[in-house]
């Protein structure tokens, strides 16, 4: 039995990374999450619409399913996440490498601003909290002139950015386990699995 709070933390990082093809896995292997609903028992579901000629992520494992589809019980399945030290790490996502901070960064304008930083701390399970430096300033997620300044008693800053709410889509987007789904055991690193999923 899932508790309470574990089923309702995954029901919301499950359905804000829905649009984004999201893999999980299942009993039956990894598979693409298509559809939430509110079923008491199976509220996530894996389908599939491909053909022999053109199939789909989900085809192999679910061509011979009733329906060409298979619901899941939240027990039974754990998101695939990159951890929150990938951020700062280049990864491999639909047919791309890149580092995900650097697109996170280029929100203000296109202006890539870690290009001028120096990395101080790195990105690390414990905290989501990325510091670089700007001259004699520190800046959070890289971000510069996009974020309020605030001082605590060592008179250190951290700019906390506007674009939050882009910043966190992207980390959604890019499967990036920002809220530490995988050291409570609620999610899978990718690194965990034989294939990256995501490739």
């Amino acid at each position: 039995m899932i508790k309470e709070e574990d089923r309702k933390l995954l029901l919301k990082e499950l359905s804000l990374r829905l649009p984004y093809k999201m893999k999980f896995k299942s009993p039956f292997g990894v598979l693409e999450m298509n559809e939430i609903n509110f079923s008491p028992t199976y509220p996530i579901w894996a389908n599939t619409y491909g053909t022999e000629k053109k199939p789909d992520f989900n085809y192999k494992i679910l061509k011979s399913t009733p329906c060409r589809g298979k619901g899941f019980r939240l027990k039974d399945i754990k998101p695939v996440l990159f951890p929150i030290d990938d951020l700062t790490e280049e990864i491999e996502f639909h047919g791309e490498k890149f580092i995900p901070l650097e697109r996170i960064a280029q929100l203000e304008r296109g202006r890539l601003y870690l290009d001028h930083g120096e990395i101080l701390a790195k990105a690390s399970s414990e905290s989501s909290l990325f510091i670089a430096r700007y001259g004699n300033e520190r800046g959070f997620l890289g971000y510069k002139s996009t974020g309020a300044f605030i001082a605590d008693e060592k008179e250190i800053g951290i700019w906390t950015p506007y674009y939050q709410y882009q910043m966190f889509d992207m980390m959604n987007e890019y499967m990036i386990d920002y809220r530490g789904l995988i050291q409570k055991g609620l999610a899978i690193s990718v690194h965990d699995l034989e294939v990256n999923p995501y490739k």
